[in-house]
């Protein structure tokens, strides 16, 4: 799969990104992820796509008040992808252009020392993570066995076009 270069995820109801998810994909110039149900962006996801030229990450509810998604701000800042459609869910409001003023290394402090459930995820959240995990792991191998099953119909009809008699 290191020869794929374009690779449409757009409307599957995705929901996670692992990180390093599309590693071995170092020829991917197009990748569109737009119209999915993805809040959070790991940057570590698109880490190995050397050459990817066009990101499409419109259309997801991404939840800018996760502070991790200041990584998705400078990350998307220090490519050529432009803002790559990635809005804020509820506000219009771009990611990169979002102000993460409220993200500060002091943070990490605050939340340690109140009693709130800021940051804990509840057992559905982490079995709804799981399944949007699995459900677009599934996507992709789906994705890459049609390309795969393309590449040998090709090579079993030695390049000439085979036509079902009834047509």
């Amino acid at each position: 799969m290191t020869a794929l270069k374009e690779l449409y995820l757009y409307g599957n109801r995705i929901t996670n990104l692992v990180p390093n998810v599309f590693q071995d994909l170092t020829a991917l110039k197009i990748l569109s992820l737009g119209d999915n149900q993805i809040t959070e962006i790991n940057v570590n996801s698109f880490q190995g796509l050397a050459a990817l030229e066009i990101l499409n990450l419109s259309q997801n509810p991404l939840n800018c008040g996760n502070c991790e998604m200041l990584q998705l701000k400078s990350f998307l800042q220090n490519q050529t992808y432009g803002n790559a459609g990635a809005a804020c869910n509820g506000t219009g409001i771009e990611v990169v252009d979002f102000d993460f003023t409220d993200c500060t290394a002091t943070e990490t402090n605050t939340l340690n020392t109140t009693k709130s459930n800021v940051g804990s995820t509840s057992e559905a959240d982490n079995i709804a993570i799981i399944t949007g995990t699995v459900t677009g792991a599934v996507v992709v191998l789906c994705v890459i066995a049609f390309f795969v099953m393309r590449k040998v119909c090709n090579y079993a009809s030695n390049g000439k076009t085979v036509v079902h008699p009834s047509i």
